[in-house]
């Protein structure tokens, strides 16, 4: 293994984002989740107060009871101070049992309806989002976000709390001397000066890998997921060579971060160390000179400890605070609408959709604002089998996502009508429960065969599901499998091959039985006699649908009632196969081409 090479000169382009500061008002959203555990969080409050309390007691009697033993022995004083020790510990022992398990269980039910939240909006972001987007950006604000802010009130009050007992520590050492009252007030000063230095560089420096991180390519992702098809290409050198370079250039902002770190850490431990000696040197001249007790000295010295970590409190509370900030402002992007635009939908139901199509005047473009389809105009009437054909990149599959809805029209960008009602004004029951769209490459869950089914009809019996089944050619392969319906199929479904994903997806479709079904390259991966079957299926469904077809493989739409021929984002020709062959000299010469490579490979 070769030794990793530190680039101590590394360099980090900041960006707008990293030099943003985060306003108080980000986490104003949030608020209302805590409100509705305020009587938990109350409780937990009242019951940190009492440990604030014991803690603050306890170092009084531990010091009495020191100085019992140095001072004027008496057994009983001592066994009294042991006795209330004892009795304040047992005391708050329930008490922290109690404190952790109303904090476990309210950031459980913050973190529940917080995630709901997310996950719903996510939901509701156009699809174009994700395109444009990387999955990390999501996932990260579902859970590492969403984790941050749900804990927020209960790790605020543990500081607040902490903070608090340390102030009461310095109020009662001004009671046993002025000298180590202002003593302890400067320690404070100092530590608080050279932890609020640090703080900022590790502040910058953790929202610097953050969005790092997630601008980056996730290549480590993509090398897993991708691991059959790197290995096809024997390309697995190439890609660690990669991942090998982002590696290094975050150990090496690691590194140059530790390096800084070092220096504040080591310094403060010496200034601390004299600052220490300095306490040691006061109080021996005070007790010298009578002005300060053994007692006293005990007390203030198990107080020592404790009031050190007071600007440790104060920096932890503001860098949490600022981390939380941090998060909220991510989770607040998630929900802004001019950066994550949500779908739009109509009020109108139609009750009873006939399944027909209308693009008038469609013009589509993406965020590169390269035109993919221009004044697009064609017509599906209800219960016919229409294709849509023509090179790849022509703009077929954008008409697809488009009529199904997952794509969104701009304004003054054309309309699409279902049944002669623009399909903006219809809710979105209407256009998902009527319109199924089936890709080329479907997503199977990492579920069942029967739950990856029963997504498209929640309450499908089996007798439906091995119907389905038995149309697309699965029912034998699902029932030659140990568990059957019940086989798990792994992560997008990579026990299935291509052609079985295609099925079962197709499989989904058909159970679901929507009015209209659009298959984009549905077949693409099935061999010529499943394809045939397939073809058989959609024959006899298209008495009840509407069938749309975007297809590759001409000969697979021979027999459509129509065909569109698209041709760089604009309709060319319309017709049946007879037709077009005779008038669209692009459509002939593809489908020519087609069968002279088909004749080719029957050798």
């Amino acid at each position: 293994m070769k030794r990793l090479k530190l680039d101590r000169k590394v360099k980090y382009t900041y960006t707008e984002e990293d030099k943003k500061k985060i306003k108080s008002k980000e986490m104003k959203p949030y608020i209302k989740y805590f409100k509705r555990y305020s009587g938990l969080l109350a409780l937990c409050a009242f019951l940190m107060i009492i440990q604030l309390i014991v803690g603050l007691i306890v170092p009084i009697i531990t010091g009495r009871f020191i100085a019992s033993l140095t001072e004027n022995f008496d057994a009983n004083v001592s066994l009294t101070h042991i006795y209330y020790i004892l009795g304040f510990s047992l005391l708050v022992k329930p008490v922290n049992y109690l404190v952790d398990t109303i904090w476990t269980k309210c950031a459980a039910y913050v973190r529940y309806d917080l995630n709901t939240t997310v996950v719903n909006r996510i939901n509701e972001i156009k699809i174009l989002c994700f395109d444009n987007n990387k999955t990390s950006k999501f996932t990260s604000r579902m859970f590492t976000d969403v984790n941050k802010v749900s804990i927020f009130p209960l790790n605020i009050m543990n500081y607040i709390m902490g903070i608090i007992s340390k102030l009461g520590f310095i109020s009662y050492t001004f009671s046993l001397s002025l000298e180590i009252g202002l003593y302890m007030i400067g320690y404070i000063v100092i530590s608080i000066v050279i932890d609020f230095a640090r703080y900022n560089m590790r502040l910058r420096h953790h929202r610097v890998l953050r969005n790092y991180s997630e601008k980056e390519d996730n290549i480590q992702y993509e090398n897993i997921h991708g691991m059959r098809d790197i290995r096809a290409l024997n390309s697995t050198e190439n890609v660690k060579e990669k991942i090998d370079k982002k590696f290094v250039y975050a150990a090496s902002l690691n590194y140059k971060y530790s390096e800084k770190n070092r220096i504040f850490s080591h310094s403060n431990s010496l200034i601390k160390t004299i600052v220490y000696f300095f306490f040691l040197y006061v109080s021996i001249r005070l007790i010298v000179l009578g002005r300060l007790d053994i007692a006293a000295f005990i007390i203030a010295y198990n107080y020592h400890g404790s009031v050190s970590g007071f600007a440790s409190n104060i920096i932890s509370i503001k860098a949490y605070y600022s981390e939380v900030l941090l998060c909220a402002s991510r989770l607040n992007e998630l929900f802004d609408d001019s950066k994550f635009p949500s779908e739009t939908f109509g009020d109108t139901t139609l009750t009873e959709v006939k399944g027909k199509i209308q693009f008038k005047n469609v013009n589509f473009k993406y965020t590169n604002n390269v035109p993919v389809l221009e004044d697009v105009d064609f017509t599906i009437h209800p219960n016919t089998i229409v294709s849509f054909v023509g090179k790849s990149g022509s703009g077929k599959s954008t008409i697809a996502l488009l009529l199904s809805k997952l794509y969104f029209l701009e304004e003054n960008s054309g309309d699409i009508f279902l049944d002669d009602k623009n399909i903006n004004s219809l809710t979105k029951e209407t256009i998902r429960n009527n319109i199924c769209l089936v890709s080329q490459s479907p997503y199977i869950f990492d579920m069942t065969i029967a739950e990856n089914l029963k997504l498209a009809k929640p309450d499908a019996s089996q007798e439906e599901m091995d119907d389905v089944l038995k149309k697309t050619e699965l029912y034998d392969f699902v029932y030659s499998c140990p568990d059957k319906l019940d086989t798990r199929l792994g992560e997008n479904g990579i026990k299935l091959s291509g052609g079985q994903k295609q099925r079962l997806a197709i499989s989904r479709a058909l159970l679901k039985d929507a009015k209209i079904i659009v298959f984009d390259e549905a077949t693409s991966a099935l061999d010529n006699e499943n394809q045939a079957k397939i073809k058989d299926v959609m024959k006899r469904m298209a008495s009840n649908h509407t069938i749309v077809m975007i297809a590759h493989r001409l000969s697979t739409v021979v027999d459509s009632d129509n065909i569109i021929y698209i041709q760089d984002g604009r309709v060319h020709a319309q017709g049946t196969h007879t037709q077009l062959m005779k008038d669209c000299k692009e459509y002939r010469d593809l489908y020519k081409q087609e069968e002279k490579n088909a004749k080719i490979e029957q050798g």
